[in-house]
């Protein structure tokens, strides 16, 4: 799992087939403050169950409507809702997290039978619980395929914003809801346009979660064929009127959903069946079924439980100055769930360019202290040489116009011997340090993917770096890069020392060091 911590505001988006949602936010502590929100129609054939098919329209529909409510935040993240995200629940020994994540990494083909190269697997800990005197975590793992993923970050360029992180609705709930809820056994029914999230909690943890690849658009278009009507006004009819019956009783409309609710029964005595004793007290529905008239009627009646909406949330504030509705939170809750413990679906590539970028950070700052260093040491000499320069001048005037032949040509010497001194100052301050800025950028263009640099020390055009390599491979292409790049000299490997990491991973640390000046910008 990629942890993130969210600083200050931000631009919280879900996108689906029907509406893309969009709410200005931020977390302050374990509180969820709400500045201003705002609900777009999806542009038509825009999106696919989660998956982004044309980002120039939504890029475009999106920056309309936050420009037009005066969203400000630079930064956004996304939850995304698609019945293609695959999920497991799985238990281990209670591990540190560094070693969960390489845990999972290592075994994430045994989990997801698919190509899993082909998606970014990451995981929520939805449970501590000791098993025969052993500790342990149940995790909740997901699989995102990495096109998708990456399509969000190509989203968020459009947008012109910096993404922070790619949740999953499925998450997003689950973190909301576990603070609303009582720690009774609860029955949590997500419903999207085409596809569903049934929970189960107990003690406010979650203890089954299943997708059901059914939502509100089966109703939807049982209305639109039974009336002959466009999607919206089918949708705006079931929000108006009682189409659907208290129960399953052959009407068409109401028997659109027996598939849904069939599958919900399923899930619910598939858990009851797995602990006894374990009686379902209650059933909480969210997302786009709580608009529709008799829904939790049928549902209630169907699977013999109490059903309602969540109506007040707790931890959530609505900022005061943009004026925004809390009853309307209930439209928003995997926008605002997004920001509690949210996963991080982040392709590997994009992952080791933050965490080079990272690693060169000091780097940088250094050659900024250099820069200004070096200026101060070149401007004090250019100053005194100009002084010496009009010194001479004058000098040679006067001798032009003094008697005082001898006087004069020994000063005449003198300014001279200064001038020359000044001069050869000002030549030692220009060395191959100046040419740091395109060796680091040299090093982040070039060097292989698995080579992170430890440590680099530069003295007067001579380099020394501390790395690791995961083979030999690598470390043969950077020797073989370093020494094909002009300016580059004197390319020498004086050690590699082989280890083991906790999962019995080969990790190589070397150390490379060179000559180098005059470098090429096309290095």
């Amino acid at each position: 799992m990629a942890f993130v911590k969210v600083k200050g505001k931000l631009i919280s988006a879900v996108l689906n087939n029907e509406f893309i949602k969009m709410m200005e936010v931020s977390l302050v502590g374990k509180q969820i403050h709400v500045y201003r929100a705002v609900t777009i129609e999806t542009p038509k054939d825009c999106v696919n169950d989660g998956i982004l098919t044309d980002l120039d329209k939504i890029a475009k529909a999106m920056q309309n409507a936050m420009l037009e409510k005066g969203f400000e935040s630079s930064n956004i993240c996304f939850s995304v809702s698609s019945t293609k995200i695959a999920t497991k629940e799985i238990v281990i020994p209670n591990l540190p997290k560094n070693k969960i994540a390489k845990l999972v990494e290592a075994n994430a083909s045994e989990y997801f039978p698919v190509n899993i190269s082909d998606y970014i697997v990451e995981y929520s800990i939805v449970d501590r619980f000791n098993e025969n005197g052993a500790s342990k975590l149940k995790l909740m793992l997901a699989a995102l395929n990495l096109d998708t993923a990456k399509s969000y970050y190509e989203l968020a360029k459009k947008l012109g914003l910096n993404l922070s992180f790619i949740d999953y609705t499925g998450n997003s709930a689950y973190q909301l809801v576990k603070h609303q809820i009582n720690s009774d056994c609860n029955l949590v029914v997500e419903i999207e346009n085409d596809g569903t999230v049934v929970n189960i909690f107990k003690n406010n943890v979650l203890k089954l979660q299943r997708i059901v690849p059914y939502g509100k658009s089966l109703l939807v278009d049982a209305v639109m064929e039974e009336f002959d009507l466009s999607y919206e006004a089918a949708l705006l009819k079931l929000q108006n009127e009682e189409l659907l019956q208290s129960e399953f009783d052959g009407d068409t409309i109401t028997e659109s959903l027996r598939y849904l609710i069939g599958n919900i029964n399923r899930i619910m005595d598939y858990y009851s069946s797995r602990n006894k004793g374990d009686e379902i007290a209650k059933a909480y529905v969210l997302g786009n079924a709580i608009t529709i008239k008799g829904f939790n009627e049928l549902l209630s009646n169907e699977i013999k439980k109490e059903v309602t909406n969540l109506v007040d949330l707790n931890n959530v504030i609505c900022d005061k100055k943009t004026a925004f509705e809390k009853r309307r939170l209930n439209s928003y809750l995997n926008n605002l769930g997004a920001l509690i413990e949210p996963v991080n679906f982040i392709p590997k590539d994009i992952e080791k360019e933050i965490v080079l970028r990272d690693e060169l950070k000091p780097f940088k700052l250094v050659l900024g202290l250099s820069i200004i260093v070096t200026a101060v040491l070149i401007i004090y000499p250019l100053t005194k040489n100009f002084y010496l320069v009009q010194k001479e001048k004058n000098l040679n005037k006067s001798i032009s116009q003094k008697s005082e032949i001898n006087e004069i040509v020994n000063e005449y010497y003198d300014a001279k011997d200064a001038y020359l001194d000044a001069k050869a100052f000002k030549n030692l301050t220009v060395s191959s340090d100046d040419e740091l800025e395109k060796l680091v950028s040299i090093l982040e263009k070039n060097l292989p993917a698995d080579v992170v640099i430890k440590n680099m020390t530069v003295s007067n055009g001579y380099v020394t770096i501390s790395a690791t390599a995961s083979s030999k491979l690598s470390i043969a292409a950077m020797i073989t890069q370093l020494t094909n790049t002009s300016g580059i000299s004197n390319v020498e490997l004086p050690s590699i020392q082989e280890s083991k990491n906790s999962l019995e991973t080969i990790v190589l640390s070397f150390s490379v060091s060179f000559n180098f000046s005059d470098l090429s910008d096309e290095s």
